[in-house]
């Protein structure tokens, strides 16, 4: 079962996107959403996985305004999918025929998950810094 998002506010979330057809079957909605929720895991950033939930985050234990960024987060990687399809997520490549791609292909990764995550605190990143170097003995004259 979807723990980042419901099949309710994914509903809400594309309402208004004519281009997006949410599946009528319950089940391939709920298989839809746990595909988006494992690719928000994925760019949260370096969370341990909770090994009851196989997720890196538990809603439950987050502020509303981070559960609700983390669910509209979820509703943007599923939308995203809906777009562009699953085999072009799963790594298909899109051809137009005779061998030609497109010139500008979709992204893989929906831009608005990074927009929807965008100043809830949910997103790690970590940077590298060089090791300060140990002080150095003066060389002898």
């Amino acid at each position: 079962m979807a723990t980042y998002a419901t099949a309710e506010q994914l509903a809400e979330y594309v309402a208004d996107n004519g281009e997006v057809t949410l599946p009528g079957d319950a089940d391939a909605i709920e298989r839809l959403l746990q595909r988006a929720e494992r690719r928000v895991d994925n760019v949260l950033g370096r969370y341990p996985d909770n090994a009851d939930m196989g997720l890196k985050l538990d809603p439950e234990s987050l502020e509303d305004g981070q559960s609700a960024a983390l669910a509209r987060a979820t509703c943007a990687s599923a939308e995203h999918e809906l777009l562009v399809g699953l085999d072009y997520l799963a790594g298909a490549e899109d051809f137009l025929g005779a061998g030609l791609a497109p010139l500008r292909p979709p992204l893989r990764k929906s831009p608005r998950v990074l927009e929807e995550l965008a100043g809830s605190g949910l997103l790690l990143y970590s940077g590298c810094a060089a090791p300060t170097p140990p002080d150095e003995e003066p060389a002898a004259a």
